[in-house]
């Protein structure tokens, strides 16, 4: 039995409630270690509608699956699952103390850090808003649900160029958004150009659309793109500007080629068919 004075000392402080956090519970739980597990409730795969590549869980929703894992959870006694997010941590004689958001704090002679990643989306208006429901960033999570749709990769270095060949594959056709000048390798290059992937070094000025069926590019010096999704790289992600006063509107199949794509400086958008 715990006593008062260890009533805040656990074996193990968990902070990040999602998959990795509620599996470490579940198993230190299992063989009787005292666990807090910090969860502040916000998942990455919050916009998602649905988890992919899980095996037995394919297809299923993210939030069912962290509801059933927390009700698992409740049947090891030596588990305490917190609503709230660790707010900072130091170094405490052998172990770790933790201060917690509502202002309690708790020692432990380990930390886990599960908090997991935040996607920093590149600055364009509206993607934060198609987030997860038009606007994607990997093709193993939601390549499958847009195969054989036209569409859109933002980014102009090797990274972006591996995501459009990898969404090339799937029988997409695809646009890359280099948003300048892009910055691919050699091979990168090779690869855009063999996969028929067209390459527009537009800036773009911001994306809209009706979420899970199409996107809307805005680009400069002012025409639109449409495309069914919209793929983009989270905090590496983001192309670089046009320079001021560029008009140029080149369309390539790979950056190394000259041919073009006229557009009318303004060209009409409109919504595909219902």
């Amino acid at each position: 039995m715990v006593n008062e004075k260890e009533s805040n000392v656990y074996d193990v402080v968990i902070a990040g409630g999602g998959p990795a956090g509620l599996n470490a519970a579940l198993m230190l739980g299992r063989v009787r270690r005292r666990v807090l597990l910090a969860d502040s409730g916000q998942p990455r795969n919050a916009a998602s509608a649905a988890v992919h590549g899980l095996f037995s869980r394919d297809g299923d929703d993210p939030a069912r699956l962290r509801r059933i894992a927390r009700e698992q959870l409740a049947a090891y006694p030596s588990v305490r699952l917190l609503d709230t997010a660790v707010e900072s941590a130091a170094r405490a004689g052998d172990g770790f103390e933790v201060t917690l958001a509502g202002g309690e704090t708790a020692r432990a002679r380990r930390l886990l850090l599960a908090t997991g990643l935040a996607d920093e989306l590149p600055a364009v208006e509206g993607l934060a808003r198609l987030w997860g429901r038009g606007v994607y960033h990997c093709p193993y999570c939601h390549g499958w649900e847009v195969r054989d749709q036209p569409v859109a990769v933002l980014g102009g270095d090797d990274t972006a160029a591996h995501l459009a060949l990898g969404l090339a594959r799937l029988g997409c056709d695809v646009v890359l958004c280099a948003g300048g000048p892009p910055a691919f390798s050699e091979a990168a290059r090779d690869g855009l150009r063999a996969a028929g992937v067209r390459v527009c070094e537009d800036l773009v000025l911001g994306v809209d659309g009706v979420p899970g069926r199409h996107v809307r590019l805005s680009l400069s010096p002012g025409w639109t793109l449409e495309r069914g999704p919209c793929s983009c790289i989270p905090a590496s992600g983001s192309a670089p500007a046009s320079p001021p006063g560029s008009a140029a509107r080149s369309w390539t199949m790979a950056p190394s080629r000259s041919a073009s794509w006229a557009r009318a400086p303004s060209r009409a958008y409109t919504p595909p068919a219902t």
